[in-house]
């Protein structure tokens, strides 16, 4: 009689039950959690590979423009030693 009763009541607790309480809930929403934190990493990886690609793109022009500026220097240099010798 006991067991009778106690599957009765086990029998109701599980078919009051909402569907997403269940093991199947569960595992559905670690799916989805799991998704998302790949989802997360894979866009902070594209970020930081933009970053560095920027940083890198910087250095390059930098690069150009110093050397841009050193042949401005050296035509200014150049023609003041040209003009000095002039007058020597």
């Amino acid at each position: 009689m006991k067991c009778t009763v106690v599957f009765l009541v086990l029998s109701m607790v599980v078919m009051m039950a909402q569907p997403g309480e269940g093991i199947f809930g569960l595992i559905s929403g670690l799916a989805s959690g799991i998704g998302h934190a790949i989802h997360g990493i894979s866009t902070l990886i594209k970020k930081r590979r933009r970053g560095m690609e920027q940083d890198v793109q910087q250095e390059v022009e930098q690069a150009v423009q110093n050397q841009q500026d050193q042949k401005q220097l050296d035509k200014l240099l150049f023609k003041h030693k040209f003009a000095q010798n002039r007058f020597n």
